[in-house]
Protein backbone atom coordinates (compact mmCIF):
# COMPACT_ATOMS: atom_id res chain seq x y z
CA UNK A 1 0.00 0.00 0.00
CA UNK A 2 1.26 3.27 -0.39
CA UNK A 3 3.43 4.88 2.07
CA UNK A 4 1.62 7.33 4.54
CA UNK A 5 2.85 10.97 3.79
CA UNK A 6 1.31 12.21 7.62
CA UNK A 7 -1.63 13.69 5.93
CA UNK A 8 -5.22 12.77 6.65
CA UNK A 9 -7.01 10.84 3.78
CA UNK A 10 -9.13 12.68 1.24
CA UNK A 11 -11.79 11.28 -1.79
CA UNK A 12 -10.32 11.19 -5.45
CA UNK A 13 -13.28 11.99 -8.60
CA UNK A 14 -12.62 11.51 -11.65
CA UNK A 15 -14.08 10.20 -14.88
CA UNK A 16 -12.95 7.81 -17.23
CA UNK A 17 -13.91 5.71 -20.35
CA UNK A 18 -16.35 2.67 -18.61
CA UNK A 19 -14.84 0.34 -20.31
CA UNK A 20 -11.25 0.90 -18.28
CA UNK A 21 -13.29 1.13 -15.27
CA UNK A 22 -14.58 -2.08 -16.03
CA UNK A 23 -11.01 -3.68 -16.35
CA UNK A 24 -9.60 -1.88 -13.79
CA UNK A 25 -12.07 -2.68 -11.66
CA UNK A 26 -11.86 -6.53 -12.90
CA UNK A 27 -8.03 -6.63 -12.63
CA UNK A 28 -8.68 -5.44 -8.78
CA UNK A 29 -10.84 -8.89 -8.32
CA UNK A 30 -8.55 -10.77 -10.10
CA UNK A 31 -5.65 -9.34 -7.75
CA UNK A 32 -8.25 -10.10 -4.69
CA UNK A 33 -8.00 -5.92 -3.95
CA UNK A 34 -10.41 -3.11 -3.84
CA UNK A 35 -9.78 -0.61 -6.41
CA UNK A 36 -8.35 1.94 -3.81
CA UNK A 37 -5.28 -0.46 -2.98
CA UNK A 38 -4.18 -1.20 -6.86
CA UNK A 39 -4.34 2.40 -7.57
CA UNK A 40 -2.73 2.98 -4.96
CA UNK A 41 -0.26 0.06 -5.56
CA UNK A 42 0.40 1.16 -9.39
CA UNK A 43 0.96 4.96 -7.92
CA UNK A 44 3.79 3.28 -6.16
CA UNK A 45 5.12 1.43 -8.77
CA UNK A 46 5.07 3.99 -11.27
CA UNK A 47 6.93 6.01 -8.78
CA UNK A 48 9.74 3.27 -8.26
CA UNK A 49 9.62 3.06 -12.67
CA UNK A 50 9.59 6.29 -13.10
CA UNK A 51 12.84 6.88 -10.60
CA UNK A 52 10.67 9.12 -8.50
CA UNK A 53 11.24 9.34 -4.53
CA UNK A 54 8.75 8.55 -2.46
CA UNK A 55 8.65 11.03 -0.45
CA UNK A 56 6.08 13.77 -1.44
CA UNK A 57 8.51 16.52 -0.71
CA UNK A 58 11.17 15.36 -2.60
CA UNK A 59 8.14 15.12 -5.71
CA UNK A 60 7.08 18.53 -4.94
CA UNK A 61 10.17 19.76 -5.98
CA UNK A 62 10.97 17.87 -8.79
CA UNK A 63 7.11 19.14 -10.63
CA UNK A 64 8.21 22.58 -9.59
CA UNK A 65 11.97 22.11 -11.44
CA UNK A 66 10.29 20.70 -14.46
CA UNK A 67 8.19 23.27 -14.34
CA UNK A 68 10.97 25.68 -14.56
CA UNK A 69 12.55 24.13 -17.26
CA UNK A 70 9.72 23.83 -19.56
CA UNK A 71 9.27 27.82 -19.26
Amino acid sequence: MAAKTGNKEVGMTFVMPKGWHKEFKAAAVAADMNMHVLLAEAFEAWKIVTGLSSDLRELELEWAQKRKRKR
